[in-house]
């Protein structure tokens, strides 16, 4: 039996998850390693870095009738299929869902339960911080309610921007304050309270926005 698998977002809260029949899983490991020529031998390494992991996946997008048809004779507790575990959508929804996660660039998990041929159990492969960089659909397939696609995920941590406060301003239309935020200003505002709100002194508000005693 090929594995069972799925591919979902890494902070779904729609539930959106697509099933997959695979018949390939392979792993890709990449370094790079800084390398100098010496005089009458072999070049030496003084540095390696690790660059990059792709993953490739290669099977079926199935419908539910196929998947009913795949798993029929196997209960859930040996395969860990169940109706909930059954595409809800067509094999061309579950592909434009997959296009979709690709030009968004939305982060992925990758599960899979894999068949060992030798005592036919079952190994769970299971991958987080997937980006989808290929996607290919090929046509012309003789089974029915399935399509087979290949895709090419990139392992990778999402950089986490942390947002900081501009201290340059400059002054903009009359009854705003224009810096690290534009603040539209309400009667009884003054700069003192304005300026401890955004982290600022009273003097460079001052300086922006004109020397009045109200903002």
């Amino acid at each position: 039996m090929a594995p069972h698998a799925n591919i979902h977002a890494t902070n779904s809260m729609t539930g959106l998850t697509v099933f997959l029949f695979a018949q390939t899983e392979d792993e890709d490991n990449e370094s790079d390693a800084t390398t100098y020529p010496i005089d009458q031998d072999d070049p030496v390494v003084d540095h390696v870095r690790r660059s990059g992991k792709t993953i490739t996946v290669t099977g079926f997008l199935y419908g539910q009738s196929a998947g009913k048809k795949l798993w029929s004779k196997a209960t859930a507790s040996e395969t860990g299929v169940s109706n909930s575990g059954l595409p809800k959508k067509s094999t061309q929804q579950q592909y434009r869902d997959l296009l979709k996660w690709q030009f968004a660039g939305t982060e992925l998990v990758y599960k899979s339960d894999y068949t060992d041929t030798a005592d036919m159990k079952m190994q769970h492969i299971y991958y987080k911080h997937l980006f989808m960089t290929g996607l290919t659909k090929t046509l012309g397939h003789p089974y029915s309610d399935m399509v087979q696609i290949s895709m090419t995920f990139q392992f990778a941590y999402k950089a986490k921007v942390k947002s900081s406060t501009n201290s340059k301003g400059k002054k903009g239309a009359k009854g705003h304050y224009v810096g690290a935020k534009k603040i539209k200003v309400k009667k009884g505002m003054t700069y003192a309270s304005v300026a401890k709100k955004q982290g600022v002194s009273v003097k460079q508000l001052e300086k922006w926005n004109g020397s009045a005693k109200k903002a």
